[in-house]
């Protein structure tokens, strides 16, 4: 009997007796493939008890009284009480009712239609999706709803999902298709809010640390009617029976900076001197841990520097680094206090940054330093102590001890010169005698910082 070349329908013979057979089986099978749907294409077992004109699609592995004999991506479909065969032909389509899904036959196998309601490679909407951007939509508005219909929990939420720590996962704001704000899990897993003036060049506005919550403000805060910059305080801990953190303190009756002494050895980071006179460098209670402070070896050409970060013997002081006194040998005068080629008025240098990583756990550059000055006088008359932001003339406050008391001040000291050993502003001391030839006790403990 002759049949249709693509799907095999079976054509009525001239003079055919009992044409209805014949249309009756061309009927079944039109039946059966015309908006075909088939229960499922992953059952194995033929049903025991399936619905007239229940069909499927055969897969490997398949078995039954029927299905043994048919061949994988076979068509089947229960009609009459029996299981008929139907050979998929290139472009055939069926709807899989347990998948949720539209397939297609490509003369070798099944496969799920891209742009079905599974889901498409890209969607547009009243726009050109492309390979980049594979959903895209031109609306004046979209509305995102909590499922009221299945019905769901009522909440909404919209998940932006990233494959690691250094991708981005982000909103982006546009103008003309130049962004101008963002926000979301830019390069880390911390939360970012972003600006930008042409697109390209992108700064923090907020910084949310993930761990913590903690919030910073990397442009800074800005008063809203002059637009001057708004410094916030970091308060640091006082520690009554260390007097706080001193970034400078020297017990001993001595003469004003600059003051000498003269090597008697190198080892490594350590500094010998021929004489016991390390404390009219450094005090080890009250600075070590705190701060670094400025020396030069006065008999080099040029001269040099290095930092003292302790007093490790009466005659002894230990720098920042051994490198910086390689050179330095027996005989070398070193002295505290910068000369005046290095910076005017024989300031004495300090760097503050061992007391920022010990308080805050990291090192920065502070726009201001509030400190706590107390001066003694010495047997010789009233002592000063002076703070600098440079150095410069002009730029000292002053604290004095007057009449041969004891006085303490405290003042907000401006800071702007960057250490050449850390990422903090330096603070610049000077010893001032009032009425005499010596300087007695006197301190400078820090308070806080204005960032």
């Amino acid at each position: 009997m002759e049949q249709s070349p693509r799907l095999s329908l079976s054509y009525v013979a001239p003079s055919q007796a009992q044409k209805h057979v014949t249309v009756n089986e061309t009927f079944r099978r039109l039946d059966a493939l015309t908006q075909l749907t088939v229960r499922s294409r992953t059952e194995t077992s033929e049903p025991g008890a399936p619905d007239e004109g229940d069909a499927y699609i055969i897969p490997s592995g398949a078995s039954g009284d029927a299905w043994d004999s048919f061949n994988e991506h076979d068509i089947t479909a229960f009609q009459d009480g029996a299981w008929m065969r139907i050979v998929p032909v290139e472009g055939l389509r069926a709807w899989v009712s347990d998948d949720d899904a539209l397939v297609a036959f490509d003369g070798a196998s099944w496969n799920v239609v891209s742009g079905a309601a599974t889901g498409a490679a890209t969607f547009g909407v009243n726009a050109s999706a492309d390979a980049t951007n594979r959903l895209s939509v031109k609306s004046d508005a979209e509305l995102l709803s909590h499922d009221d219909v299945t019905p769901g929990s009522g909440d909404a939420r919209k998940i932006i999902n990233k494959a690691a720590a250094g991708n981005t996962a982000s909103v982006v704001f546009q103008n003309g298709f130049s962004g101008r704000a963002e926000f979301g899990l830019a390069g880390d897993d911390d939360f970012h809010l972003k600006v930008s003036a042409d697109g390209s060049a992108w700064n923090d506005a907020a910084l949310f640390d993930r761990a913590s919550g903690a919030v910073q403000f990397p442009g800074g805060l800005v008063d809203a009617a002059s637009g001057a910059a708004v410094k916030s305080f970091l308060p640091v801990a006082v520690i009554p029976a260390t007097e706080g953190k001193s970034a400078y303190r020297l017990d001993i009756e001595r003469a004003i900076n600059p003051r000498s002494a003269t090597v008697d050895a190198v080892a490594s980071d350590i500094i010998t001197l021929t004489t016991s006179d390390a404390a009219l460098f450094f005090h080890n209670t009250y600075m070590e841990g705190h701060v670094f402070l400025r020396i030069w070896n006065m008999s080099k050409s040029p001269i040099q520097s290095a930092w003292v970060k302790s007093m490790s013997a009466g005659d002894a002081l230990q720098v920042s680094d051994a490198a910086h006194i390689a050179t330095w040998s027996n005989g070398d005068t070193i002295q505290i206090g910068d000369p005046t080629s290095v910076t005017p008025n024989q300031v004495i240098a300090v760097d503050i940054s061992p007391m920022m990583l010990a308080v805050f756990g990291t090192v920065f550059r502070q726009a201001a330093t509030m400190l706590k000055c107390t001066c003694l006088p010495s047997s010789t008359g009233d002592s000063g102590l002076d703070i600098s932001p440079n150095g410069l003339t002009g730029s000292f406050l002053a604290a004095n001890s007057f009449g041969g008391q004891i006085s303490t001040v405290q003042f907000v000291v401006p800071n702007s010169e960057l250490s050449p050993i850390s990422n903090s502003n330096l603070l610049f001391f000077r010893e001032v005698p009032h009425g005499g030839s010596t300087i007695g006790i006197t301190l400078a403990t820090i308070n806080g910082f204005y960032v």
